[in-house]
């Protein structure tokens, strides 16, 4: 599941129950109009109670979480920042992603905390760690051969594995004119 499809299914049900609650008030509301308005029928004061009640509990609900959407969405985007870079300054995120330097200090140290983002901050700096692929590094032993030219490049002569003398581990010396040669190293 994506960020993004988290947040909406996170604050989806908030949003729905404060415009339930507005739309509820404004309904009253519009009754309260239509009886003040024409003189038909009457709504005694706990109706209108109920109204304002329904919008002072709404506005909160729907500024709250308005600000949790919004904080959410700032660490989708400060994280997304620091995936996208191996190392990068705090005041350059901060600027990249229009928040405050504070924030994104406090979202970069939950990040790693949490295991979201792997890598560290030192000073003003975050340096993103290698990502691993949540495996075990296994050494092995990999079979190679050494293989001599056939031929020196520097004379021509045709060289006899046998008789050429090794002069480090990746040359050889031609027999003929004592030439330092390249081998060629080939994977079993």
């Amino acid at each position: 599941m994506s960020s993004s499809t988290k947040i909406y299914c996170l604050f989806l049900p908030l949003i729905l129950v404060s415009l339930a609650g507005l739309a509820f008030a404004t309904l009253l509301l519009g009754n309260f109009i239509y009886v003040t308005l024409t003189g038909h029928g009457y709504y005694g004061l706990e109706a209108y109670v109920v109204v304002a009640v329904m919008y002072l509990a709404s506005v909160p609900v729907l500024f709250f979480t308005w600000r949790k959407y919004r904080l959410e969405i700032s660490r989708v985007k400060i994280i997304g920042i620091a995936r996208g870079y191996d190392r990068v300054t705090l005041d350059e995120m901060s600027r990249m992603s229009s928040r405050p330097a504070s924030l994104v200090n406090d979202v970069l140290y939950a990040a790693i905390a949490s295991g979201d983002l792997a890598g560290t901050i030192q000073g003003n700096t975050f340096m993103r760690a290698a990502p691993t692929k949540g495996g075990v590094a296994v050494e092995r032993e990999v079979m190679v051969t050494r293989k001599a030219p056939e031929k020196c490049y520097k004379c021509g002569a045709s060289i006899n594995p046998k008789e050429m003398e090794w002069v480090g581990p990746d040359s050889v010396r031609c027999p003929h004119c004592g030439a330092t040669l390249a081998v060629k190293t080939e994977r079993i």
